[in-house]
């Protein structure tokens, strides 16, 4: 008798414990999302998440499922250092439906060290590229935390691509024969003129439409190239 009466007790609290454990996913724009560590809130300034007082973020950009193989054959060691990030550790990295790899290192930049993870995470229709970086001298966010954060990356069914570009902070009447291929860091919207939607090097024209009302957060660049990081 006991047992079965304990019974909905405990069904509610799985129920419950996994609708907790859902609704701390955020997806800041698109189809990728994670739960942010204790102090980071949603940016209004770009796809990711911040926590404006620290100078800590986590940036998220999305690409298309084929940039997962060039930007894994280009973040080799050498490459990043090229950007000034000085790799500390690389290995694979367990998400349910994705193939990853987590890059941690440092960087140093404005004359600040920043402590630097990058997960690179793709699926059979999106690569995601995830950064976060906190200044080494801030004790808010252990590695642990972190870490935490990025084993909770999920994917989900973003929006078409117009419903993306309608919410952008601008308005483009005039495409002049470009083609819109995708939102980068929910601000901006890249454009080319040719049949690929990843281009390498010289191959078609790309144009990149920002809006000025809002910076992200000082990052290497490297990581957010379409192609591999090793020109």
């Amino acid at each position: 008798g006991s047992r079965r009466s304990l019974l909905p007790w405990m069904v509610l609290l799985l129920m419950s414990l996994c609708g907790v454990t859902r609704a701390q996913v955020e997806f800041p724009a698109g189809g990728v999302g994670l739960d942010p560590p204790p102090g980071m809130a949603l940016s209004r300034q770009f796809a990711g998440f911040e926590d404006r007082a620290n100078a800590a973020s986590i940036l998220i950009a999305e690409l298309p499922a084929e940039a997962y193989a060039r930007i894994k054959a280009g973040f080799t060691d050498r490459a990043l250092a090229q950007k000034g990030i000085v790799v500390a550790e690389r290995r694979e990295w367990p998400l349910e439906g994705a193939q990853a790899f987590l890059v941690r290192g440092s960087q140093t930049m404005q004359s600040r060290r920043f402590d630097k993870w990058m997960l690179v995470a793709g699926t059979s229709t999106t690569t995601a590229l995830i950064t976060v970086q906190v200044p080494e001298d801030v004790d808010d966010y252990s590695a642990a935390s972190i870490e935490t954060a990025l084993r909770s990356v999920q994917f989900r069914q973003a929006g078409d691509l117009a419903e993306q570009i309608a919410s952008l902070p601008f308005k483009l009447k005039d495409m002049a024969g470009f083609r819109a291929v995708r939102i980068i860091a929910n601000s901006s919207l890249l454009l080319t003129e040719g049949p690929k939607d990843v281009v390498q090097f010289a191959e078609q024209p790309l144009v990149v439409v920002a809006s000025g009302l809002a910076e992200p957060p000082a990052i290497g660049d490297a990581e957010y190239s379409t192609e591999a990081p090793n020109r």
